[in-house]
């Protein structure tokens, strides 16, 4: 008769196995996603996010990184437009897609950059996160100043 309070054997999957082996590939480091997120809008954030994912083998994350980027940009700028101009409001907007952000990318890449970096593996400087960040906002302030250029008054 079998041991009653033995624990079952089973052949269960161990999640780290499936990371992708530290290669030539380099990643961002997770505060990148706050800064980019920080000075270049939601969308610079996601940018950011996506390449990690593409590096990480996860074409679906990293597309779903930059499409729900962006539509949280376009609602986020629509909410803007309708709240009324109290003092603070843009800090309250401002630190909600920050927190967002960093909390994503916690959750998402942050076991896998861990392992990458304690594996020795190549990492972007956060300059680099902070010159995207520069050129998405200077792309979504063109496209806002176009856009309000085109409306009537």
């Amino acid at each position: 008769m079998e041991e009653v309070y033995k624990t079952p054997e089973s052949s269960l999957i161990d999640g780290r196995s499936s990371r992708k082996p530290v290669g030539d590939y380099r990643l961002y480091k997770l505060p990148a996603v706050g800064l980019a997120t920080f000075f270049g809008t939601i969308l610079a954030g996601g940018i950011i996010l996506s390449h990690n994912f593409k590096q990480l083998g996860r074409e679906d994350m990293a597309r779903n990184a930059l499409v729900f980027s962006f539509l949280a940009l376009v609602v986020i700028f629509g909410l803007a437009f309708f709240v009324p101009d109290i003092p603070g409001v843009n800090v309250v907007f401002t630190v909600v897609q920050l927190v967002a952000m960093m909390q994503i990318a916690k959750k998402y890449q942050g076991d896998d950059v861990e392992h990458h970096m304690a594996n020795g593996g190549a990492m972007i400087s956060n300059w680099a996160a902070f010159g995207i960040s520069l050129l998405v906002l200077v792309v979504v302030i063109g496209l806002l100043f176009g856009v309000g250029m085109l409306l009537p008054y």
